[in-house]
């Protein structure tokens, strides 16, 4: 159903956001997500291993992954140039992973690995597939190899070139290398006596058809051949071919080579895991002359680390891929492009963060390339085990740039323009680049006026706190900020800018979970960190508004206990006292299992006395108007009272027996939202209540039961075999429910990872509010009366207007009770009309013409 038919749809019911079914998904806020999982790639199994661009410009992929774009596909696909996934190509299913993918000149597919069963039938680390993914009965090797597959190279006659792992094929010896006929079946006219006696990672066929084998092995027929070797094509050992000691580890031990290809003028560049070549330093790359000696005019101190895969672009210049962090002394992230003498192309830059290594990279015919391996970061940004670039090396955002957020949304802060601040893991919101903090509009579209000038935020925002001047404090496993250091914590102006008067020096050495501000300006910060800017603050600290730490609250030796001690939720109470939630056992030295109240100089409060309090972690903790307070987390038990997930506390620490949640979450509570009318929000990783299916989300009436009227359906899902999880929860202006956390749908939509649902409370305060007040005329054209009851007397009432959106479109201020509001300039249609004053709120629907 496409936004404007939802909008109308849900005027011809008489609805609005406001007024809706609670729980249902609201599908105007970010209509164009699509969710699903779509831009996720490989993320929950990020191992690529193997890339082959098709004539056509599809791309085949193959690893270990499980699941492609929220799809489960199994080690194999094929994507069409946007990143999406072919649905023509219905490969079914390989039982383990893909080392080598080969594309025929007829269309055909070779494809080589570990696995031992294509689409349920035996096929021994080696199959040819159709172009449309279904098995070539005609390519028939029998039993096949016995062992892995590595690579496979095509001679121009047909025959298949495959090295691995493997000592046998259809039964024959064959070690680690093997010629087979274009049916198949093993070509026993090739068959090296002088095999290489240790794995094959490389395999490559000359102009002359030559092959050169490369891998990790000592020696062929008693000659020093280390790591590589050529033959000629009727399998014996070239003896033209010298490579002296071949490439080595140190003085003697024996190097690898995991990669090779032929440049333009038949030198052959290898890449791989060694430190010198025949005895001359060359690490882990170099370029080799026909006669196998080293090409003395490749140069340079080369990689510092290992390579995965080499590749010549069209241009002749190379790709070389794999797992270090500088090229001949120059920042270049686990990829870089050298000339042919192996000076380095100062053109592609790869820094940024890339987390882990690329296996395989694929040159493409308009500049562009393929890589994949098992990062799940490049260039700061999520792109999780496949990737294209620009020639430059940046990403190119045309390809599976996904909608919704990228990584899990944590923290949630309302605005009250109806905007909405977001943070989390993600690092792209819609396809636009978003690092980690975000604001959107009411309707969930990104709010191109905030946002960073630099570098954005680097690492996971945990938690957000609005101050009354409109700065933003954010808090998480933070590392920086616009490339600047903020360790923890960071203060932004309302553009989301970094405001420099905040700055915590060394920070925390370890995450925040939470945050509150004082009213004196002064922030408490909680979580899994040992010190703060250098002194010692295990689990919580309190800084001043300049970011330096407030030596007047001193919690001793702070939380311990537990395998990982650490306070996830804390509650600021009117004192000044506050209520910290988490996994430790004692705070400074006083026994406290997961939950304690502090005073306000950081000592433990004696007076709230939780007892043996919660057998399991706590991860959110509210507290109510009345002192009452609400916890969530991982616990099924209070005091040894069965409590599943959620309970509620007296002021004392005591449990309060009125709220019975005995047979509450079946699983782990993360977030908790309290409304007024007392009922309580919960989100985590559950999918029942109280026996009922509630997938994620629940709403708890005020004694502990689940309220039936607020349904998600199914509720939050990943698109695949991941866990879903909801981990923040907010109230956005006008009453709506945002969610956020780990999920691809709700109730079967599609959402990335944020959601608004449909939600509607009548507090006591707002019923009393409610009584005798008129809305007139309704419908209205011009201007709206509202005249209202004695209890809105004496203070200003601030008026409010909301479209179906959620967007702020009419805002002002009265001291009357009976004020007049113009909405002559306003389009006709249904709005939501709020009014508050103090505690005091309501809210009716309007019609607007």
């Amino acid at each position: 159903m496409n936004r404007i038919a939802t909008l109308l749809l849900m005027v011809t019911l008489g609805t609005t956001q406001a007024f809706a079914q609670d729980g249902a998904l609201d599908l105007s806020f970010n209509p164009m997500d699509e969710g699903m999982g779509n831009g996720d790639a490989a993320l929950y199994e990020p191992d690529v291993r193997a890339i082959a661009v098709q004539t056509d410009g599809r791309m085949l992929v193959g690893g270990g992954f499980g699941s492609f774009e929220g799809s489960t596909v199994k080690r194999m696909v094929r994507v069409l140039p946007d990143g999406s996934v072919d649905p023509s190509f219905t490969l079914g299913f390989l039982n383990s992973g893909i080392n080598a993918i080969v594309v025929q000149p007829n269309g055909k597919i070779l494809v080589g690995g570990v696995f031992y069963q294509a689409i349920g039938s035996p096929y021994n680390h080696i199959v040819r597939l159709n172009a449309d993914g279904s098995v070539d009965a005609s390519f028939n090797p029998g039993v096949g190899p016995d062992f892995d597959v590595n690579t496979i190279a095509l001679q121009p006659d047909g025959k298949v070139v495959i090295g691995g792992a493997f000592t046998s094929f259809n039964g024959l010896p064959r070690n680690h290398i093997a010629r087979l006929n274009a049916n198949g079946t093993l070509d026993t006219g090739f068959n090296p006596n002088a095999a290489p006696p240790g794995e094959v990672h490389a395999v490559v066929v000359d102009g002359n058809d030559k092959i050169w084998v490369g891998g990790e092995f000592a020696a062929v027929t008693g000659t020093t051949h280390k790591s590589i070797v050529r033959y000629n094509p009727d399998g014996s050992v070239d003896v033209s071919f010298n490579a002296g000691t071949g490439v080595t580890v140190g003085v003697s031990a024996i190097g690898r080579i995991r990669s090779m290809c032929i440049l333009p003028d038949q030198r052959m560049m290898i890449g791989g895991g060694f430190s010198s070549y025949n005895g001359t330093i060359r690490n882990s790359v170099t370029t080799l002359l026909p006669d196998g000696s080293m090409d003395p005019a490749f140069t340079g101190s080369g990689p510092g680390g290992s390579v995965y895969a080499v590749a010549v672009q069209p241009d002749s210049l190379i790709l070389v891929a794999g797992d270090f962090g500088t090229y001949n002394g120059q920042l270049r992230n686990d990829l870089a492009r050298i000339y042919p003498d192996g000076t380095v192309d100062p053109t592609l830059v790869s820094g940024g963060e890339a987390v882990s290594t690329i296996r395989a990279v694929a040159p493409l015919a308009d500049g562009k390339m393929m890589i994949g391996g098992d990062f799940l970061f490049y260039d700061g940004l999520g792109r999780y085990a496949v990737t294209r670039l620009h020639n430059d090396g940046s990403w190119d955002n045309t390809f599976g740039p996904g909608t919704g957020a990228n990584l899990s949304v944590l923290a949630v802060a309302p605005l009250n323009d109806g905007k909405l601040l977001v943070g989390g893991a993600f690092t792209l919101y819609n396809g636009e680049v978003a690092r980690r903090v975000i604001r959107l509009n009411a309707d969930g579209t990104l709010d191109p006026d905030f946002g960073p000038v630099g570098e954005g935020c680097g690492n996971n925002v945990e938690a957000i706190v609005v101050q009354p001047d409109g700065r933003i404090l954010i808090a998480g496993f933070i590392s920086s900020f616009d490339g600047l250091p903020r360790l923890g914590i960071a203060r932004l102006n309302a553009d989301g800018a970094l405001d420099p008067s905040l700055d915590p020096g060394l920070g925390t050495d370890g995450a925040v979970h939470a945050m509150a501000l004082q009213p004196d300006g002064r922030i408490i910060i909680a979580g899994t960190f040992n010190n703060y800017n250098g002194t010692a603050r295990k689990g919580i600290a309190r800084i001043l508004p300049d970011g330096t730490l407030d030596t007047s609250f001193d919690p001793g030796t702070g939380v311990l206990g537990g395998v990982v001690p650490s306070v996830y939720s804390l509650a600021l109470q009117p004192d000044s006292s506050v209520v910290i939630a988490g996994a430790f056992t004692s705070f400074n030295g006083t026994t406290r299992n997961n939950i304690a109240r502090l005073a306000w100089d950081g000592s433990v409060d004696l007076s709230f006395d939780p007892g043996a309090g919660p057998n399991l972690t706590v991860r959110s903790v509210q507290l109510q108007p009345d002192q009452r307070i609400i916890i969530g987390g991982d616990f099924t038990s209070y005091s040894a009272t069965q409590r599943k997930r959620v309970a509620r506390l007296n002021p004392d620490g005591s449990l309060d027996a009125s709220f019975n949640s005995a047979n509450g979450a079946n699983s782990y509570v993360m977030t908790c939202l309290l409304q007024g009318d007392g009922k309580v929000i919960i989100g985590g990783e559950f999918d029942h209540y109280g026996g009922a299916v509630r997938g994620n989300v629940a709403r708890v009436n005020a004694d502990g039961s689940l309220d039936s009227s607020f349904n998600t359906g199914i509720g939050a899902e990943m698109a695949q075999f991941s866990t879903s999880s909801v981990m923040a929860l907010a109230t956005q202006t006008g009453g709506a429910l945002i969610i956020g956390g780990q999920f691809h749908k709700v109730n079967g939509v599609g959402r990335n990872r944020i959601a608004r649902l449909n939600n509607t409370f009548v507090g006591v305060e707002e019923q009393a509010a409610d009584e005798g007040v008129l809305i007139l005329p309704n419908p209205a054209r011009d201007h709206l009366t509202i005249q209202l009851n004695d209890r809105w007397s004496g203070a200003e009432i601030h008026i409010t207007l909301f479209d179906l959106l959620g967007n702020a479109v009419l805002q002002q201020r009265s001291s009357s009770i009976n004020p007049t509001i113009d909405t002559g300039d306003l389009a006709p249609g249904t709005y939501v009309l709020r009014l508050t004053s103090g505690s005091t709120r309501l809210m009716r629907k309007v019609v607007i013409g």
